[in-house]
């Protein structure tokens, strides 16, 4: 095989293995950012950290369409704020090991 072609098949299965772990990875950050409080599930952002406090009312709907009354907003605040802290830190560390892993597919799949 053309040493040209075989470089640029493993750049492709490199680069396809990378974005199968960057997607991964994406999916268990959204999962850490999910919190179940007053009976309801609510996953948490940016945005919705920043709106909550501001907002007048105490009916919050969750992830299932589902209207929760929360009476404690800033427990509530300080769940949702905390897992968003954890999930952003383990998705940061996680993908800086694949970014900083040996440029081939074993070496992402190693991480």
């Amino acid at each position: 095989m053309d040493q040209r072609l075989k470089t640029a098949l493993e750049h492709a299965n490199y680069v396809t293995t990378f974005k199968n772990q960057k997607r991964v990875l994406l999916e268990k950050f959204s999962k850490e950012c999910t919190v179940y409080f007053a009976g309801g599930q609510f996953t948490t952002s940016r945005d919705m950290l920043r709106s909550l406090m501001t907002c007048e009312t105490d009916i919050f709907v969750d992830n299932n369409n589902t209207p929760i009354e929360i009476l404690e907003k800033g427990k509530f605040y300080n769940r949702l704020e905390e897992a968003f802290i954890k999930a952003s830190d383990n998705y940061y560390s996680e993908y800086q090991k694949i970014v900083k892993s040996e440029r081939t597919v074993q070496g992402i799949v190693d991480v």
